[in-house]
């Protein structure tokens, strides 16, 4: 045998036993088996959710790049079907025949829409009223946003001419989790999410290093995820990318907090643009029992807007893995996605409020949905972070939900026809 062939064969026994030792590595370092599905889709999702916008180090001072709004706090991009804001011959505001469904509320609304509006649209298409008419589905709603956000910028759209005939509301988890970000900043509790960061004046050395060396890990986690999704059939590669996508997660969660803890020069002043009206709170319970008010007359002021213009409301409770009893997790959930002790206190906390409150929803006439308990007998991966947000698959089972909601409502409802 010639000594090409020999060194030939030794490599090829030496990549072997590479790949065999990342594959056990792997196994036992994650107690699970490894999974090229589950790599590249890690992969995909980072790389779908990377856009150059992100990418970008501007003048904002959150963790993502949002635009200052007059009125609804912040939204970019301009969610879909307010285009007809800028172009008064927007096809879908002027169509005579069409019918106009309005989603509103966070980043789950927001994924529902984006990943599975074509679901929930089939389902809209089979009401009687509906069936000889062109569906549009919208979004007016963003990441981040909470009540009254969902409340003030349906008000703006409809006052610039904007048209609906059935709105639905997902929401539920800003409302009583994010809102206790405002709350350590001394931020009136009603404001948006990171309005500390949007209205700040000041961008000092310490705060713009931070935000400079976020959007480059960043851009390292999207340029690794880039790289190394090429080699798809490499244990080895798939399994050094998750230990760097992982060791780089934990530097930006660092960053993330030291850039909440920077001392603000505007505290003692405390400028009214900036943290709005002092509210205090005597306990967690009476912060939290705040929060749930502003989401109970939200919601009940959007059915209002919603009857008067001749729309039908649907406000569902968003499903949370952080409700008790809610899932049947599956292991990579329970490994990556469940962390009770550091994200479920808003969620424990706040949604038992809200769920008390939805009673007067109810009596108002509003048709109110919980439905936190649908993933309940779901033995699959659903969720794909430890916060709320869902794979494909959940947003699928979410859509299928709603839609089979909305058209059971008109069945049961047939007198109901739309107004224009």
């Amino acid at each position: 045998m010639s000594k090409l062939k020999k060194y030939g064969i030794l490599i090829l026994l030496a990549y072997i036993l590479m790949e065999a030792t990342s594959f056990l590595f792997f196994s036992i370092i994650r107690n699970e088996i490894f999974s090229f599905r589950k790599v590249r889709q890690h992969q995909n999702e980072i790389l779908a959710n990377s856009s150059s916008e992100d990418l970008k180090l501007n003048d904002t001072r959150v963790p993502w790049d949002v635009s200052l709004h007059p009125y609804f706090g912040f939204g970019k991009p301009a969610p879909p079907g307010f285009d007809f804001l800028e172009n008064p011959n927007d096809i879908i505001q002027n169509d005579p025949n069409g019918v106009i469904v309005v989603i509103t509320g966070g980043s789950v609304s927001w994924n529902l829409y984006k990943k599975s509006k074509d679901v929930l649209k089939d389902y809209i298409e089979k009401i009687d009223a509906f069936n000889s008419k062109n569906v549009y589905i919208i979004m007016l709603g963003s990441f981040a946003w909470k009540q009254p956000q969902q409340l003030t910028a349906l008000a703006y759209y409809l006052s610039m001419g904007g048209r609906l005939d059935i709105l639905i509301n997902l929401d539920g988890h800003n409302e009583v989790v994010d809102t206790g970000t405002n709350l350590r900043r001394n931020v009136n509790p009603s404001y948006p999410q990171y309005w500390y960061e949007l209205a700040s004046n000041v961008l000092t050395v310490e705060r713009m290093s931070l935000i400079s060396d976020m959007n480059s890990l960043k851009i390292d986690k999207y340029r690794w995820a880039n790289l190394l999704s090429k080699f798809k059939f490499s244990v080895t590669a798939s399994v050094f990318w998750e230990l760097n996508n992982n060791y780089l997660d934990t530097i930006l969660n660092n960053k993330r907090i030291l850039l909440e803890k920077l001392e603000d020069p505007d505290a003692n002043a405390r400028p009214y643009y900036k943290y709005g009206p002092k509210r205090k709170f005597t306990s967690y319970e009476d912060a939290y029992k705040y929060f749930a008010e502003i989401w109970k007359r939200s919601s009940i002021q959007l059915y209002k807007l919603s009857k008067s213009n001749g729309a039908t409301y649907f406000h569902f409770l968003q499903p949370n893995q952080y409700v008790r009893n809610s899932k049947t997790f599956s292991d990579e959930e329970i490994a990556k996605y469940y962390k009770p002790k550091t994200m479920g206190a808003g969620i424990r906390r706040g949604y038992p409020l809200l769920l008390a409150l939805s009673k007067d929803l109810k009596k108002e006439g509003i048709e109110f949905h919980d439905i936190t308990m649908i993933f309940k007998y779901e033995k699959e991966t659903i969720y794909r972070d430890d916060c709320c947000h869902l794979n494909k698959k959940g947003n699928d089972v979410l859509a299928h939900h709603i839609g089979q909601t909305i058209l059971k409502y008109y069945e049961n409802n047939s007198g109901h026809l739309i107004t224009r």
